[in-house]
């Protein structure tokens, strides 16, 4: 008998990304320094990223961090998965303000259909 009876499982490629890390994603957006790396540690974990995938996200936009000439900057690479993670996290931002704007509306369209029509003259 040959072959295998192996059934392969479908792995999502993409990162995890729940409400609360895209909530977290949103915040770090807005703040710098010690605030950020608070934020960041708060979304490694919701991840569940290792320890050692730090940073555990990295704007596929900003190029080599490192000061030209230097070693590190000779040798650095991207982490890709920084990355992606990164362009989930992004997507799902743009999702949720979406969300957010149509929830609005609706609430907009509801108060405006339960006024009370204005007498006519």
């Amino acid at each position: 008998m040959s072959g295998t009876r192996r059934t392969p499982i479908a792995r999502s490629r993409e990162p995890p990304v729940t409400e609360t890390a895209v909530k977290i994603f949103v915040h770090m957006q807005r703040c710098r320094g010690e605030r950020w790396w608070d934020l960041h540690d708060h979304l490694r974990r919701e991840l569940r990223a290792k320890l050692w995938e730090w940073p555990c996200i990295e704007d596929p936009r900003e190029g080599n961090p490192h000061p030209p000439g230097t070693y590190n900057h000779e040798h650095w690479e991207p982490d890709l998965k920084a990355q992606e993670r990164w362009k989930a996290l992004e997507r799902g931002a743009r999702e949720m303000r979406r969300r957010e704007r149509a929830a609005r509306r609706a609430t907009k369209a509801v108060s405006e259909s339960e006024r009370e029509p204005e007498p006519a003259a």
